[in-house]
This record gives structure tokens, sequence and C-alpha cells, in this order.
């Protein structure tokens, strides 16, 4: 866990005397008691793990004032399959790009480096937002 920019910035890896495989296999049965199905739980860990690719996506800048993937981004590719989303050009233009409606007219602009690490970082936090949403509500429907 240590190499996921989102849960290493604490330094610490490990909690004296909790067993993190325990505590997760409990967490997966906890999960099937309340109802939730494989598939969900599945899905579930995929959403987390992309999320945790997402946030050591980097970028290069690109042009003038632009901003692209680094080359060869493994980080950006695993967001995208685990998101099912298709294709590193979509992951690029996702994070990369935005669009601004001006009197109807759809404008693209290639956004600065920080404005797309800024955009990484809010994308992931409404990512899991809206996926801690759905989990309260569904254990909330099991009560």
């Amino acid at each position: 866990m240590e190499h996921y920019h989102y849960v290493n910035q604490s330094g610490v890896y490990e909690v004296p005397h909790m067993d993190d495989e325990e505590e997760f296999g409990i967490t997966l049965e906890c999960m099937k008691t309340v109802g939730f199905s494989d598939l969900e739980i599945d899905q579930v860990q995929q959403i987390l793990v992309g999320i945790l690719n997402l946030g050591n996506v980097e970028f290069d800048e690109a042009g003038r004032s632009g901003s692209k993937l680094y080359e060869d981004d493994v980080f950006a590719a695993n967001f995208g399959t685990y998101l099912g989303l298709s294709g590193i050009d979509t992951v690029s233009q996702l994070l990369t790009m935005q669009c601004k409606n001006m009197m109807g007219e759809i404008i693209t602009n290639n956004m600065p480096v920080e404005q797309a690490r800024i955009s990484r970082d809010t994308l992931a936090k409404l990512i899991y937002k809206k996926m801690f949403a759905w989990l309260v509500t569904k254990i909330n429907m099991s009560i």
C-alpha cells in the first residue's frame, strides 16, 4: 500500500496488533451478511483499486500551457481498466481536457499540469463519494 499516493501520506503502513488479511476477510463476510452479491463486492474492489491507481497518475507539460499523461503511465491504464473506460485515449481526455459550453458551442481546452492534478484528485473524491453513498444506501436497505 505504501506505493499508492492516496494512502501513503501518513507514513504508517502497519498498525500494531492488527492483521490486515484477517480484517479484510471480516469485511468481505460482513458485506455478504448484509446482502452484497459477489459481483457487487468485486465491483467495489475494482473501483477502490481504480481510485488508488488514479492517485498515482502524473502529468507532463504539453505545449505552452497544456498537460499530457506521462509516457506509458501504467497507473492511468490501470485506472481506465478498473473503471471500464475504453482505452488510454479516453483516460487522457478525461484527465487533461476541459470542456466549456460557450453560447451553445462546446470549447475544449487542454488543462495546465496543476489544474490536471486538481481535476484528477477531484474526480477521485467524486467517485469515492458516489460509491460510499451507494454502500450506505445498500446497507441501510438491509437493516
